[in-house]
C-alpha cells in the first residue's frame, strides 16, 4: 500500500489540503479505500457501513 511518509509529500506538493472543509486528504483517502474494500456503489453505503461499525470503536 502507499506509505504514509509518500502519500504526505505527494499532498505537499499538489495542494490538496489547501481548501479542505471537513477531510483532510488522509481521511479521504482512507475513505475511497474501505468504499473500495467494502465494494460500495455509492457514498452512502460507505457511510451506513462505518456507521454501523462505529459501536465497535468505543469499548
Amino acid at each position: 500500500m502507499l506509505p504514509r511518509v509518500h502519500f504526505d509529500l505527494l499532498v505537499k506538493q499538489s495542494w490538496s489540503n489547501r481548501y479542505y472543509k471537513t477531510f483532510f486528504a488522509w481521511e479521504q483517502f482512507i475513505v475511497m479505500l474501505w468504499g473500495m474494500f467494502y465494494r460500495c456503489d455509492s457514498m452512502g453505503e460507505v457511510c451506513d457501513s462505518m456507521r454501523s461499525l462505529a459501536g465497535k470503536l468505543y469499548y
